[in-house]
């Protein structure tokens, strides 16, 4: 009887999450806080079968979800995370556009990964990851959601280069662009701290030379 209830809990709130999604596209931050809370939920429900099952995504939810985040439970997956870091001092701008840590720490890679797999596992739609306009804008909201809440790695074992502790900022905006830089502040096991910005949703070639501006804030409502 209670794991039919808890199926039947679990099924009712994919439902709401696939009415969510359908519609389109994702323009608030409450809509962003609403899909990762009930995604939560759904990851609880089938921790009762797979213990580790989405441990990336749930950092994610977690991280829209808390003041901070600092539990030693989530420092292997925050470590995880922050792994692809590879700032440097006096780094040339085309170098950082090519780093890992513009590509996927910025970019929010893992965490598009692991919701992706969510998505098609629970036959949910999932344009929202796998387009870049799409994508930009959710992590655009994401990102202001999660501003000023601290991601601390909360064990001593790192070493001097690694990432301790990880804060985003949404700076104020700057005219004519309504969209505001996002700045990231990194503070390394060695008490160093590195700096970066970036604007989401910005269109580059190959050779990441800029080709159009950010454009998904056009939807009507959208949030900025």
């Amino acid at each position: 009887m209670g794991y039919h209830c808890c199926r039947m809990g679990r099924h009712s709130i994919v439902e709401k999450l696939d009415t969510e999604l359908r519609d389109f596209p994702i323009r608030r931050e409450s809509q962003v806080v609403y899909l990762l809370a009930e995604i939560r939920k759904v990851i609880e429900h089938e921790r009762e079968l797979d213990p580790n099952c989405y441990e990336v995504l749930e950092l994610f939810c977690n991280w829209a979800l808390h003041i901070t985040i600092s539990r030693k439970s989530n420092a292997d997956r925050i470590r995880l995370f922050l792994k692809a870091f590879d700032m440097k001092d006096g780094m040339e701008v085309i170098d950082h556009l090519r780093s890992a840590f513009f590509n996927e720490i910025m970019q929010l890679e893992a965490f598009r990964r692991d919701l992706e797999v969510f998505l098609q596992t629970h036959q949910l739609p999932f344009d929202i990851v796998n387009c870049f306009r799409t994508w930009s804008a959710f992590i655009y909201l994401y990102t202001s959601v999660v501003s000023e809440v601290p991601l601390k790695y909360a064990k001593g074992n790192l070493l001097p280069d690694e990432v301790e502790e990880l804060v985003i900022t949404h700076m104020p905006r700057q005219p004519p662009s309504p969209q505001r830089m996002v700045r990231w502040t990194m503070k390394l096991r060695s008490g160093q701290k590195r700096f970066a910005m970036t604007l989401y949703g910005v269109y580059r070639d190959a050779n990441q030379m800029v080709i159009a501006p950010p454009d998904f804030f056009l939807d009507d409502g959208f949030q900025v």
